[in-house]
């Protein structure tokens, strides 16, 4: 879990640099953020993204029905993509 810094400390230093415990946490939730199991993008996946099994690709011009797919098949391939709401 990560530490939330307290809302009393000093987060930027005059010289306008974040402090050190505020930068570890900023580190640790972008590490966070980069290493979560989605994708987006325009259009459908079928056909064009390769991922793992399990993987959730968000349709950002997508409508119900196809706002959201989970990979049903090995990462060696770009199909098995199935639509959710």
């Amino acid at each position: 879990m990560i530490q939330q810094p307290s809302r009393d400390d000093q987060i930027i230093r005059k010289d306008m640099i974040a402090q050190d415990q505020f930068q570890g946490w900023i580190d640790s939730v972008t590490q966070l953020l980069n290493n979560l199991d989605f994708a987006r993008g325009a259009g459908s996946p079928e056909g064009v993204i390769f991922a793992a099994k399990e993987k959730r690709y968000f349709n950002t011009t997508g409508s119900a029905g196809t706002l959201m797919y989970v990979k049903n098949t090995d990462i060696t391939l770009n199909t098995g993509w199935v639509a959710y709401a």
